[in-house]
């Protein structure tokens, strides 16, 4: 418990830092490659940091969670939520495509299977690049 407890204070920590000491550094080929291996290895705070309201509200509903606090505690106690399938392969950004302030990223594959993809939207909110959507 006190693990969970220390983990869940670092998410928030991770959180704070991504979201307020580093506005607007983070490029949306960084935060789409960044949201995709922390997807692919089960890491809930940092795809909670990277993921735009829009993405969220439908998770912490489902969960009946409020923030990405209660989600890290949901991945947590269960596995299937956001599985850990090990250490990513290196992502590749393949392709931008840019449209105002939102833009659609595609990346290899974290899993390291030649010819596959992933794409990830982003919207800019607030002067971060948020994730939006994801296919993976």
């Amino acid at each position: 418990m006190v693990l969970l407890v220390t983990l869940v204070g670092l998410a928030l920590a991770a959180l704070v830092v991504v979201r307020f000491v580093l506005p607007g550094l983070a490029t949306p080929e960084r935060v789409a490659a960044d949201f995709t291996v922390s997807s692919y290895e089960g890491d809930a705070a940092t795809v909670c940091a990277l993921a735009a309201p829009e993405l969220l509200e439908p998770a912490f509903e489902s969960l009946g969670v409020e923030d990405c606090s209660g989600l890290v505690a949901a991945a947590e106690e269960d596995s299937t939520l956001l599985p850990d399938n090990g250490p990513a392969a290196d992502v590749e950004v393949l392709e931008v495509t840019m449209d105002g302030d939102t833009r659609t990223v595609r990346v290899s594959d974290p899993g390291g299977s030649p010819g596959v993809w992933v794409e990830v939207g982003l919207a800019r909110v607030d002067g971060d690049w948020l994730v939006t959507s994801y296919s993976g």
